[in-house]
C-alpha cells in the first residue's frame, strides 16, 4: 500500500509516547521519523536536490513492532520492497537535474 500525507520528526528513536502517536494519528500524520528533517535542511541550505520515500518498519497504532514475530517473518518482503524504493527514489532524484 502507498499512503501520502504529513509526517512528524522526532529527535530520537522511541522518544515518542503511545499517547503522542495516537494524537499525531488523529491529527492526520501518517508517520514518525528521525532523519529527513536534517537532510532536507542541509540540502536546502546548499541547494542540493533531495527526496525521501518512507518505508514503514513497524505500526505502533496496531501494536506491531520491529523484532516481533510478524516483523521477522516479513524480512524477505522488506528486502524486496526496499530495492524497489531505492529504484524509485533514484529515478525521482534524476528528474530534478
Amino acid at each position: 500500500s502507498v499512503h501520502e500525507g504529513p509526517i512528524i520528526t522526532v529527535q530520537a528513536m522511541m522518544a515518542e509516547t503511545l499517547n503522542d502517536i495516537k494524537n499525531w494519528s488523529k491529527d492526520g500524520y501518517v508517520g514518525v521519523e528521525m532523519e529527513t528533517a536534517i537532510v532536507f535542511a542541509i540540502s536546502n541550505h546548499f541547494q542540493i536536490p533531495s527526496t525521501a520515500i518512507f518505508y514503514v518498519s513497524d505500526n505502533l497504532i496496531k501494536g506491531q513492532r520491529v523484532g516481533d514475530e510478524q516483523h521477522k517473518n516479513e524480512k524477505e518482503l522488506r528486502l524486496k520492497l526496499s530495492k524497489e524504493l531505492y529504484r524509485v527514489a533514484i529515478l525521482e532524484l534524476l528528474k530534478q537535474f
